[in-house]
């Protein structure tokens, strides 16, 4: 049992190296799709171990890629001082299974926990005995401070943006204001060196990721990613993203900024400084939102022809309603017409879009003709999922709607509130959507698996009926309805208040 002071146990010779291993963990298997669709740079691990590998001793270990390398032997043969886990919210459980094998390994080490659900949920990771401390939102100087003070076995408490074990319950330090990216050192890429060439995109391989912005000013009440940043939007130097970008050896340039064509100006800098420095010969990917798109007709098609390859738009919806009950700030007019530039310009198009769970039937056949109407090849379909840190999460979670509290199921693939349909029907309409042929082939694949793991899998899958029918007899009790899904404070972003925040930024 670890004890309630928040200084370090773990008995290191101050001021010596340490080994400092970061894990990205890997793929939960309740996640429907995941890993065999994509798997991207662990970007985030790579920030952390540039800012501490100049006095420390750096691995990263990517379980995503490695599939053979078993954590007890990691762990017998490196002997890591500290350990840092990285958590989407799927991740969670593995978290928990990691943090414990790595404390029965050694008590001493400690552990520390970041990502996207650390920074809504910290208090999932109070878990005294296996979990040391949370780093919480953008860590990387927060992670730097506590490597120097677990080195110095100094207290936590004065590292802004944290979470540790206290005498009375989790302690939570004085938050950290949102950084200069530009201050940031740059990504340890050559720790992963092992696997860069198998990073993918389901469309690119192999894949490098480049972090030109950070946050997006637009509210959609369904998005984590705005919170992320506590709203503000976050640049880096133009200059600096083009040296990056010329040191890469990939083909394909995954920028990973939440929206990309925020800022006219920044964007139009830098697909010259691109042209300028010859890298027009790379593949470019990017979030691009649809009235970004017809915003900057002009601009996008200057980046075709400067390389840009891929473009994922979220669409979400082409019906009204559903986008003003996102709060999405965009038009079906805009989705149609982003649709046709991106076409004529030979972009290809990642379409998302969301099913809502209270979908009728006739709801379903009208999202399949819109993209055959539309003629999109590549079209992903999602079901509205309320992640933590959402208003949307917040609103069901306060009202006791959620259907599940197991974060594997958080994954987009599953539904995790009532649906209007009954459930089965609900999910055969959902896999008989013009899913895109590769996860076609995974749901096909489900299929030839051997059938002691196909009678697993739909143990899970009744459970998720189970708790569904549940819910749902429990609200018709109450008498309410699955119609009252979205929060009614939506705080509305036009171009006007996007504009103002890039120039506040």
């Amino acid at each position: 049992m670890r004890s309630g002071n928040p200084s370090n146990d773990v008995g290191l010779l101050k001021g010596a190296e340490m080994k400092v291993l970061l894990i990205t963990p890997p793929g939960n298997p309740d996640v429907i799709g995941g890993d065999d669709v994509f798997i991207y740079e662990p970007l985030g691990l790579e920030y952390l171990a540039g800012a501490v590998r100049d006095q420390h001793d750096v691995r990263i270990q990517d379980f995503r890629m490695d599939r053979e390398t078993q954590l007890e032997d990691l762990l017998e043969e490196y002997k890591p001082d500290v350990v840092g886990l990285t958590a989407d919210s799927p991740d969670v459980p593995t978290v928990y299974d990691f943090s414990q094998r790595i404390k029965a390994k050694n008590d001493k080490t400690h552990v520390v926990v970041g990502g996207h659900h650390a920074k809504f949920r910290p208090f999932d990771f109070y878990r005294p005995d296996t979990i040391d401390s949370v780093v919480i939102g953008e860590g990387v100087f927060s992670f730097r401070e506590l490597i120097q003070h677990i080195e110095k076995d100094k207290p936590l408490d004065d590292i802004a943006g944290i979470a540790y074990p206290g005498g009375d319950g989790q302690v939570l330090t004085a938050s950290r204001p949102q950084p200069r990216l530009d201050d940031y050192p740059g990504p340890a890429r050559d720790l992963v060196q092992a696997h860069r060439s198998e990073y993918h995109d389901k469309l690119m391989k192999p894949i490098a990721s480049v972090r030109s912005t950070v946050g997006c000013p637009y509210r959609c009440n369904f998005c984590s990613l705005w919170p992320f940043t506590d709203g503000r939007y976050l640049t880096r130097e133009i200059e600096k993203v083009v040296e990056e970008i010329a040191a890469l050896n990939e083909p394909n340039i995954f920028f990973t900024d939440d929206e990309a064509l925020i800022d006219r100006k920044r964007m139009t800098l830098l697909v010259e400084k691109i042209e300028e420095a010859g890298l027009n010969d790379r593949n470019y990917f990017m979030y691009i939102r649809s009235d970004s798109i017809m915003r900057n007709q002009d601009l996008v098609e200057r980046w075709a022809d400067a390389g840009l390859a891929l473009a994922l738009v979220g669409f979400e919806s082409f019906m009204e309603g559903d986008l003003s009950d996102y709060n999405k700030s965009n038009t079906v007019k805009n989705n149609w017409g982003a649709i046709r530039l991106l076409q004529r310009l030979g972009v290809k198009i990642a379409a998302q879009i969301v099913i809502r769970p209270d979908y009728t039937h006739e709801d379903f056949a009208r999202v399949k003709q819109f993209v055959e109407e539309a003629e999109l090849a590549t079209p992903t379909f999602t079901i509205l999922t309320p992640l933590p840190g959402t208003p949307l999460f917040d609103k069901l979670d306060r009202e006791n709607i959620l259907t599940s509290r197991n974060w594997g199921h958080y994954d987009l693939m599953h539904a995790v509130v009532p649906t209007k349909l009954p459930i089965e029907e609900f999910y055969e309409e959902f896999f008989k959507l013009p899913h895109e042929k590769y996860l076609q082939s995974l749901f096909a694949a489900e299929q030839e698996k051997p059938e002691a793991e196909k009678i697993a899998q739909a143990r899970k899958f009744f459970s998720v009926i189970r708790a569904h029918r549940k819910k749902r007899k429990e609200l018709e009790q109450q008498g309410r309805t699955v119609d009252l899904l979205f929060p009614e404070e939506n705080q509305p972003m036009g171009p006007e208040a996007v504009n103002s925040q890039v120039e506040e930024a």
